[in-house]
């Protein structure tokens, strides 16, 4: 068999490791014989190498296949002897030229048997039928997978038919695969089963024993026992001195008793025989307290053995007792002890086993042995098996298989195992008897069966192989006869040679011979009419010579007449033949004039290059040339242009024997082509979309602008209409408007066109009405109004919003104004009601409500707080903050303002960046939200989820925020409060952050507004989302503080130590305020503390009184919202006249618009309005630096 290697050369490397992978995987999944015996299926792919890629690659397969064997037997013997297996293998095949399955018999004849015995025998030291056995294994083993593979080739080989197979050799691999892959089988069924029935019967047998010696052991254990026990009975009504006696003719009477002893409660001997120890020491009075058996026995009161132990009177031999309690009345009062004779149990056990190589071991409760015929075992120590495996097999059974050190093959291991049974002996199982059975007698009688049966199997194999080849030996001569006979067959027919046929007795092979003999039939009727055919030839020869005379005339007059360049070129590009338009082309009057010419001789030197290279090119590729524009020039050397087609003409050789060439003049159509192509790029470069339709709608051109305005391709936009395309034109219209615009000429209109996504695109249209000959279009130039459209709404867009923020800017003042002036008001009923409660005792009754007046009050102070931060007038005490933590310190307050039956839980950030914020007024937003979103759900139930978290926004999400002045993109921490209540609308989500505006009855419209403006004078944002029925978000956005800077130190002076309380004279205040009841309340306030005080209604009279009573004024209290002259105005004149005069303002607005307009002045203190007699007072202590304790109580 032989590889033509095209394919198998290209990938060598892959299939190589391939068959290196496929053979380990073979010898992986391995059939067993016998444990430890398995056959190998990974030297097929080695000699498929061998045969595909060569030698040394089948080597390499066969060396990576079979160091799997190294693992699986743990020894090399396999893998020298599997490699070697395909090196002499592939060197007879290739040397020798033999048969791959007849050179690997040989190799197992000759080399691989022996070598196998050797190594199993010797080097390893198998017995000699264990190493037969193997020996045979390999060898039947290596043949059939050598078989395999030249059936695998051969079918590979028949299917393909890349490459050659001899019918010989399939025949003989035939006849080998019936004898051996039966008798394999066999082998294996039988093996198998035969090993299984060996094993079967060695647990048989086992059990069988172990019952047996169990019985006959329980039996001498019961007759020692029922001796003690008639003892015992006996020692319950006799005395000692009586019982001396009995224990002796026991003893001598039953040699199975070394000693027996019967001692009282106390575990003091009493009776004893014999009656001294070896050492002539008497054995009564001695104490045996110490056993562990003793309290035993005390507490079973019924019969036992003992366990193993050293003896009290001999210490150097080892004891086992039985023992008998002695009861009186049912109470313990001693016990009976006999030693048994140890001896005895040996004689037991080896009787019981008949001699067979079954080893035994009796065990103590505390697993000691007793006795044992193993060797490694000693009596007194602990049964250990060493290292292995036990398996159970049920029925008391298991199989220990023991783990061998070292490069020793499994199957030693099978052969050391044993089947091993436990059972328990004893009254209370006290004893374990343990026995085993090795494997190794038994399969050494199953090998030498099996020996004989392998090498009579590879006997028959060899047979069958000697008869295989002389077989197809005898095939192969006939058709070699046959081959011989066909050869040159017909060269002998045409020569008149008679040819001989055998005649055969093979059927197949005389039906071969008859066919050939009627091939051999019409051959010689063919010859004859052959040579009949040639006579006639010559005749009709001449009649196709006339005719070719003809067709030449034709073609001739052809060439003359007709109006295109028709030609043809040699091998050396001269023109053979040409019509009369091209030597007119080129100034010449007839054509055979230039018949021989080169186009260098016709044509322009440039003209001529590009002709000669086309013609190179085909003569070089024997490729055609269609439709090539190439130029040229008439008599007058103007250049026009030709479309040129070239082909080749072969010769009998199949090479390139010139060139046939058509070549016509385009050059009007060229110039037309180039007029159309500027008129289309024309139109595809300006950017409006125009289009012409057909009186059925039918869109028939349009340029790239309204392609890729609409989102079509070209060839998809040409198979629309234009109903498809304008909105505001339908199929009824259509035939109106082309009626129309028939007259009229031009139309203008605005409509809308479809996109290809589905989008509509507002356009200005103008029509236009073409016809030319018998057809006519309407023509549309349309431009996109998108982007117009798109600024007028965003015009209309931003005058919205400009009202929108004028009103809301109006509110603000407004709502600022009413919140400054409504603080005025309270700060005189507060102030009043703070004096009155000062002037009345403790237990008067109207004190209770003037408090509840005084909160009240408060409570008023707060709603004007809510509109000055709707108006961003608020008070900011503002710090670093951790949201998360913020509301996780306040979540009781929180949960507070939920109400019952709804579920509010929270999900916050562990770790936010911190912010600069208001602690009170963040915790005011969000308690306003909890508050809010609980009246959303009412009094059903629902669920209010409270979040935190922090992440980057862009611009197009921070544009959603309800707060006018839009933040930049970045990164920013936000609280949510979400509800599933009743959501709002459009409308009610437009108006919801309008001061006054509210849903509730007894609402104040104030918080959301009030929201809006903290989050204002935060920089931060208001995210709304609602759904009507199915709730509502509402998500704050703070800025990221920056880094931590170092905390600002308060001014020196306010924060100096106060001034001691004595004073040398009273102290002077001016209060300067517009409105004459604030005026008054304050100046009560301060005089009610000791205060002198000095009264102003202006400014300008504040700077009057100033400048006289400068001296003895001590403080200022400057209000900061005045006509004429405001506060600020006030404070720089009184800066200017005494740059050291303390000034405390107070206002109705927050510290924190004061502060951005006192800025930099150095203001010593500010105090809100309203304030209480106390605020005020501490206010004024801190900014004069001293307490005042000569106050006056009214």
């Amino acid at each position: 068999m032989a590889s033509d290697g095209s394919d198998h050369g290209r990938y060598s490397f892959a299939l190589l490791l391939a068959f290196s992978l496929a053979g380990l995987a073979a010898n992986f999944f391995n059939i067993s014989l016998f444990p430890g015996l398995e056959f190998l299926f990974g030297s097929i792919f080695s000699m498929l190498a061998l045969q595909l890629l060569g030698l040394w690659s089948g080597v390499a397969v066969a060396l990576a296949a079979s160091s799997y064997t190294c693992f699986l037997w743990q020894h090399p013997y396999a893998l020298l002897i599997l490699t070697m297996e395909t090196l002499v293998v592939g060197w007879l095949v290739l040397t020798r030229r033999m048969g791959m399955v007849l050179a690997d018999t040989v190799f197992w004849l000759v080399l691989g048997m022996p070598l196998a015995y050797l190594s199993y025998h010797f080097g390893m030291s198998f017995p000699s039928a264990e190493a037969t056995v193997v020996m045979v294994k390999l060898a039947l083993n290596g043949l059939a997978n050598v078989l395999l593979a030249r059936l695998a080739l051969s079918g590979y080989a028949v299917g393909t038919r890349k490459i050659s197979v001899s019918f010989r050799d399939i025949i003989y691999e035939l006849l080998a695969v019936f004898v051996l892959f039966p008798s394999l089988i066999v082998l294996l069924v039988s093996g198998r089963a035969d090993f299984r029935q060996t094993t079967a019967t060695i647990q048989e047998t086992l059990r069988r024993d172990a019952h047996r010696v169990s019985l006959n052991l329980d039996h001498w254990l019961t007759v020692r026992k029922g001796v003690l026990t008639h003892l015992a009975q006996l020692a319950a009504t006799l005395p000692p001195e009586e019982m001396q006696s009995r224990l002796d003719q026991a003893r001598n009477s039953d040699y199975d008793f070394l000693r027996i002893g019967l001692v009282n409660r106390d575990a003091i001997t009493v009776a004893y025989s014999p009656a001294s120890d070896p050492f002539g020491q008497s054995n009564l009075g001695k104490n045996f307290a110490h056993r562990p058996f003793f309290s035993q026995l005390q507490q079973r009161k019924e019969p036992m053995l003992s366990e193993l132990v050293r003896g009290t009177i001999d210490s150097s031999t080892p004891r086992v007792l039985i023992l008998a309690p002695v009861l009186i009345q049912g109470e313990y009062a001693g016990h009976l002890g006999g030693v048994l004779n140890l001896e005895r149990a040996h004689e037991i056990l080896d009787q019981a086993l008949d001699s067979r190589e079954i080893r035994y071991t009796l065990l103590d409760r505390h697993g000691k042995v007793i006795v044992s015929n193993r060797n490694d075992q000693e009596v007194m120590s602990p049964f250990v098996r060493g290292p292995g495996s036990l398996t159970p097999l049920g029925n008391q059974l298991s199989w220990w298989v023991p783990t061998v050190p070292g490069m020793v093959p499994s199957w030693e291991r099978w052969k050391r195992s044993a089947f091993t049974i436990e059972l328990r002996v004893g009254s209370f199982s006290e004893w374990r008897l343990i026995l085993e059975q090795p494997l190794l007698p038994s399969l050494s009688e199953l090998f030498a069966h099996y020996a004989k049966k392998s090498a009579l199997i590879l006997s028959i194999f060899l047979a069958a192989l000697m008869v295989a080849e002389l077989l197809s030996r005898l095939f192969h001569s006939r058709f070699l006869e046959i081959n011989r006979l066909t050869a040159d067959l017909p060269e002998r027919l045409a020569a008149g040679q008679q040819i001989a046929w055998p005649d055969r007795p093979m059927s197949e092979v005389r039906q071969l011979m008859n066919n050939f003999k009627q091939v051999t039939a019409s051959l010689t009727a063919q010859i004859q009419q052959t040579r009949a055919l040639n006579e006639t030839l010559e005749q009709r020869v001449l009649e196709r010579t006339a005719e070719l005379n003809e067709l030449n005339r034709d073609f001739v007059n052809f060439l003359e007449n007709t109006s295109d360049f028709v030609y043809y070129k040699d091998r050396d590009s001269r023109y053979r033949f040409l019509s009369q338009a091209v030597a007119t082309s080129t100034g010449h009057p007839q054509w055979r004039d230039l018949v021989g010419r080169h186009d260098c001789e016709l044509f322009p030197e440039d003209l001529a290059r590009i002709y000669s290279e086309e013609d190179a090119q085909i003569f070089k590729d024997g490729v055609s040339l269609f439709n090539k524009i190439n130029p040229t020039c008439d008599p007058q050397g103007k250049r026009r242009w030709i479309s040129t087609n070239k082909w080749p003409v072969f010769d009998a050789a199949g090479k390139v024997a010139g060139i046939f060439g058509i070549s016509r003049d385009i050059t009007e159509q060229i110039e037309i082509q180039e007029s159309l192509r500027l008129a289309q790029q024309s139109l595809n470069q300006v950017p409006d979309p125009i289009m012409w339709a057909d009186p059925a709608g039918r869109i028939v051109d349009c340029n790239q602008g309204a392609c890729q305005l609409l989102g079509y391709h070209q060839y998809d936009l040409l198979d629309s209409t234009i109903f498809e395309i304008d909105l505001a034109t339908s199929r009824e219209s259509w035939p109106v408007l082309f009626a129309e615009l028939r007259g009229q000429r031009t139309r203008h209109y605005e409509s809308n066109y479809c996109t290809r996504d589905g989008r509509s695109i507002p356009v200005d249209v103008q029509l236009a009405y073409i016809s030319f000959g018998d057809k006519e279009f309407l023509c549309g130039v349309a431009r996109d109004l998108t982007e117009r459209k798109a600024m007028e709404e965003e015009r209309l867009h931003l005058e919205r919003q400009s009202l929108h923020l004028q009103k809301l800017e109006s509110l603000g003042v407004l709502s600022g104004g009413i919140a400054h002036d409504f603080n005025n008001l309270l700060q005189v009923v507060l102030g009043n009601l703070d004096l009155g409660l000062m002037a009345l005792p403790e237990d008067i009754g109207i004190r209770r409500n003037l408090e509840q007046a005084v909160i009240a009050t408060v409570r008023a102070s707060e709603l004007s707080g809510m509109m000055l931060a709707y108006s961003g007038k608020g008070v900011l005490s503002v710090q670093r903050l951790d949201l998360s933590g913020l509301i996780r310190e306040n979540a009781s307050m929180l949960t507070a303002v939920v109400t019952r039956g709804i579920s509010f839980s929270s999900a916050l950030s562990p770790e936010l960046p911190p912010v600069q914020a208001d602690a009170t007024q963040v915790l005011q937003v969000v308690l306003n939200l909890v508050r809010n979103a609980s009246e959303a759900i009412g009094s059903g139930s629902g669920t209010i989820t409270l979040g935190t978290g922090a992440q980057e926004f862009d611009g197009a999400s921070l544009a959603a925020s309800r707060i006018e002045e839009k933040l930049p993109a970045g990164r920013y921490v936000w609280v949510e409060v979400r509800d599933n209540g009743c959501g709002m609308d459009e409308a009610t989500q437009y108006r919801s952050f309008d001061p006054f505006f509210t849903t509730k009855f007894t609402g104040r419209g104030l918080g959301m507004s009030a929201a809006l403006g903290i989050m204002r004078a935060h920089k931060g944002a208001i995210m709304l989302e609602s759904t009507p029925g199915v709730g509502t978000a509402v998500r704050l956005l703070f800025p990221v503080a920056p880094a931590q800077a170092p905390l600002h130190q308060g001014d020196g002076a306010a924060q100096a130590a106060l001034s001691e309380a004595g004073q040398e004279r009273p102290l002077t205040v001016l209060v300067v305020d517009d409105e004459e009841m604030v005026r008054t309340l304050s100046m009560s306030m301060l005089e009610a503390f000791g205060f002198q005080t000095l009264a102003a209604s202006d400014g300008e009279r504040a700077l009057e009184i100033f400048l006289r009573e400068r001296q003895r004024i001590d403080l200022v209290l400057l209000d900061q919202n005045m006509p004429t002259m405001d506060g600020l105005t006030v404070f720089k004149q009184l800066r200017q006249l005494s740059p050291g005069v303390k000034v405390l303002l107070a206002s109705g607005y927050s510290h924190k618009e004061v502060a951005a307009r006192f800025q930099g002045l150095d203001l010593n203190g500010f105090i809100q309005k309203p304030f209480t007699v106390r605020r005020l007072l501490d206010e004024v202590q801190r900014v004069l630096g001293r307490e005042v304790a000569n106050w006056r109580q009214p």
